[in-house]
């Protein structure tokens, strides 16, 4: 290997699926586009700028060409939407009639299209069914919580998306 000259200018070129800049002298950053894992590549020249005669600017080298491969990697559960009984849900705090039901739906997604489920946590105070069905490409799960027969008084509801490695978690109060 011979060194270049430190007068030397690398001039980076075409990247596909991702960005690349000149951070300084001889070093250059790769960051692959969201979401994006494959193959890649960076070509660049070099130009001599020691070897100026006679009006010439420079030599450039020929043209080299780096191949990147970006692995994949998994990405977390998304929660796209909270709903209670169809109407959006901001909150935390879940109101209940004693004696009544209502509807929580959660709707989730997974941008690597891994199988997902839910699994949820709740005192003996509430009852909870769970029934899940598709809305377009996000997987929605309806919670019908409904409180003991005539117990009034907080509960605590916990949720848990999973995609068997990672999970994404949504707590409730239910008063």
């Amino acid at each position: 290997m011979i060194p270049l000259p430190t007068s030397s200018v690398p001039n980076l070129k075409f990247v596909f699926n991702g960005f690349s800049s000149n951070i300084a002298q001889w070093t250059a950053t790769y960051e692959p586009a969201p979401n994006f894992h494959g193959l890649d590549s960076l070509s660049f020249r070099v130009k001599n700028v020691n070897n100026i005669s006679d009006g010439d600017s420079g030599t450039w080298s020929d043209l080299a060409l780096i191949s990147i491969e970006t692995r994949s990697v998994n990405d977390f559960p998304v929660i796209e939407y909270v709903k209670i009984d169809d109407m959006d849900f901001s909150g935390n705090m879940i109101s209940i009639e004693e004696d009544a039901t209502q509807t929580l739906i959660i709707g989730y997604s997974d941008v690597d299209e891994d199988d997902l489920s839910t699994n949820f946590s709740i005192s003996s105070f509430i009852d909870v069914e769970e029934y899940t069905l598709m809305n377009n490409d996000i997987k929605e799960t309806h919670f019908q919580i409904k409180p003991t027969k005539d117990y009034n008084g907080m509960d605590f509801l916990e949720i848990v998306i999973t995609d068997d490695k990672e999970n994404i978690a949504k707590s409730f109060i239910i008063d």
